[in-house]
């Protein structure tokens, strides 16, 4: 038998939906059963050493911390199971682990013990969301919404009617003295700052939009590109021009000044607090 520690708040939204997940017949078995033999898998869930303590269960049977960030999970419980437990494997469920991390460096022996997170679980979604941001402005979404509130009746929203406005508006190229065309992604810049796993799939996405890709990283040659959805396009293929943080802040100011959009997917932690700021926008000038 193996014990699984999940380290989530089972009051929350989210830690319900995972304990139902997680507690479902042979979710958790067959999960760890990839790594080696099918094995029998006896799921705990806690926010705290009492609650992992009132399960019933001996902690130093615990073979597997997992720790759920997306449902309040705390990694500082980490620090309190350490003494009482006996871990051969440490789970983030998010790709970021900047929340982890510190606390792993603060306890003896848990940087030597196996560590892995969601890397690659959530690129897709994310992508998908950044190309929906892009059409939202591009597309002129609050224009239609709020003409199609000016068309309610009785509360059913004239959607057609509205998408007409705006066609109206923008065959006569002007309303209230300015432009009002529904814009294309197509030709526009997309900037990157970060070209990871989430980045690399954003990028394929707005090149099938027929969009341009700038890419900012901190250093050359890091792995990945060769990996997951992006597999078999180098970055060099997915941008139309790679930055590096070792070519002076210049680098990424160039992103900044060539791009209509831009994506920040660097992973949270002190090195990238305020990785982009008000300074990096305001090359981009008004508007």
């Amino acid at each position: 038998m193996t014990l699984v520690a999940f380290i989530s708040d089972t009051k929350t939204e989210n830690g319900i939906q995972l304990h139902e997940l997680a507690t479902a017949p042979n979710v958790a078995g067959n999960l760890i059963s990839q790594t080696g033999p099918k094995r029998n898998v006896v799921g705990l869930f806690g926010n705290s050493l009492e609650e992992f303590q009132s399960s019933g269960r001996k902690l130093e049977e615990i073979e597997v911390l997992v720790l759920s960030v997306f449902s309040g999970g705390r990694a500082e419980v980490i620090s309190e199971l350490w003494p009482h437990v006996k871990v051969k494997w440490i789970h983030c469920l998010s790709a970021g682990v900047d929340t982890l991390v510190p606390v792993l460096k603060t306890l003896p022996g848990a940087l030597e013990t196996p560590l892995t997170n969601a890397k690659g679980a959530f690129s897709r979604s994310l992508a998908e969301y950044s190309v929906a941001a892009m059409m939202y402005f591009n597309k002129q979404i609050p224009r239609l919404q709020a003409l199609g509130r000016r068309s309610t009746d009785q509360g059913t929203v004239d959607v057609r009617g509205a998408m007409r406005r705006v066609a109206i508006e923008c065959a006569t190229k002007r309303s209230m003295g300015r432009t009002v065309d529904a814009e294309e992604l197509y030709g526009k810049t997309c900037g990157f700052v970060g070209f990871g796993d989430i980045a690399q799939t954003t990028a394929k996405l707005c090149r099938a939009l027929g969009m341009r890709v700038l890419g900012w990283r901190n250093r050359r040659g890091l792995p990945g590109e060769e990996r997951g959805p992006c597999r078999g396009r180098s970055q060099e293929e997915l941008a139309d021009a790679m930055f590096y943080a070792g070519d002076g802040p210049q680098a990424k100011e160039e992103v900044f000044k060539q791009s209509d959009f831009v994506i920040c997917s660097l992973p949270g932690g002190e090195a990238t607090y305020h990785a982009c700021g008000a300074a990096d926008f305001a090359v981009r000038g008004p508007g």
